[in-house]
């Protein structure tokens, strides 16, 4: 097993507490599109205080990788809405989890 799939249990437990019907399946492809970054501690992480790393989610990630056409504001409402369902006062919330919470939103499987 290599580092990523080590890691995939346990970002899947904490999946759990936030969305029951986030799948091993989906937490597995979000951290192998990841990848090494999950390892570094800033980039593992999202900062919803930073508005520079929210607009780089919404057009890096939503807008680009997802494919998805709303308008800035309707994306940047559900990058929000996932804050806020993650619990905006958690300062870990994990890139992961927050990328497959957006693609089930979306409901988009793969990536």
């Amino acid at each position: 097993m290599g580092k990523i799939d080590d890691l995939v249990p346990k970002m899947l437990a904490e999946a759990k507490k936030v969305d029951k019907s986030l799948t091993e399946d989906l937490i597995t492809k979000v951290c192998k599109y990841l990848g090494a970054s999950l390892f570094k501690r800033d980039a593992a992480l999202v900062a919803y205080s930073d508005k520079k790393e929210l607009e780089g989610i919404r057009k890096k990630f939503v807008q680009k990788k997802l494919g998805i056409k709303d308008s800035d504001e309707k994306i940047d409402a559900a990058i929000m809405k996932v804050g806020e369902k993650y619990g905006l006062s958690n300062r870990a919330k994990k890139r992961a989890i927050v990328y497959a919470l957006l693609m089930k939103h979306y409901g988009i499987k793969d990536l």
